[in-house]
């Protein structure tokens, strides 16, 4: 197994957790939203966007300990593996209760650029996420060719993940989880200054 020599996954580091901000909305704005399903599928987008968030970053993380430099590269490897598919099953489930929040009536606005790129990003995520969850399915019936990751792996030059036949760009994966990062930030926000003004 070929270890990376470089890496090219752009840093979430400077994303702060959108918890504190859900609390003090659920605790100043009496149950923010006011529709319980809405609310129920709003908490669980912010919770998997924080996890998601801490998982790339973890991931990211053990990446750059796996590069020449690195004293236990592949342990490492290994460690960046572990959070990378976590990550990649935490954003589908993000992206799931995103959808269930846009399908509510009181649902808040989200930009259509925004949930474009989304959606033709949610395509290709699927696909892996997928193969995660069944690889051990597919090993056992001879799905996964010689040659094909039985693990979400990061290419030797850094800008891609793949199990199987699927492929995920890291600079698109970290490109998606900002996009849901601001949109629930900015709901937030918005229902923040609303709320104050009743």
């Amino acid at each position: 197994m070929p270890l990376p020599t470089e890496l090219h996954m752009p840093a979430l580091s400077d994303l702060r957790p959108n918890q504190g901000a859900l609390i003090l909305n659920i605790v100043f704005n009496r149950g923010f939203p006011d529709d319980d399903l809405l609310r129920r599928h709003f908490v669980n987008l912010v919770r998997l966007v924080d996890l998601s968030v801490a998982e790339y970053e973890t991931a990211r993380s053990h990446l750059h300990a796996s590069l020449p430099s690195g004293q236990n590269r592949l342990g490492s490897l290994l460690s960046a593996t572990d959070h990378l598919e976590l990550c990649v099953i935490t954003v589908h489930r993000a992206l799931n209760a995103l959808d269930s929040v846009i399908r509510r009536p009181e649902a808040p606005k989200i930009s259509r650029d925004a949930r474009r790129a989304l959606r033709a990003f949610e395509g290709t995520l699927s696909g892996t996420r997928h193969a995660i969850e069944h690889i051990e399915e597919r090993i056992s019936n001879g799905q996964v060719q010689t040659g094909q990751s039985h693990a979400l792996l990061v290419s030797q030059d850094g800008k891609t993940a793949s199990i199987g036949p699927h492929q995920l760009s890291l600079e698109a994966l970290g490109a998606a989880i900002r996009r849901l990062h601001e949109l629930v930030a900015q709901t937030l926000i918005l229902h923040s200054t609303t709320g104050q003004q009743h």
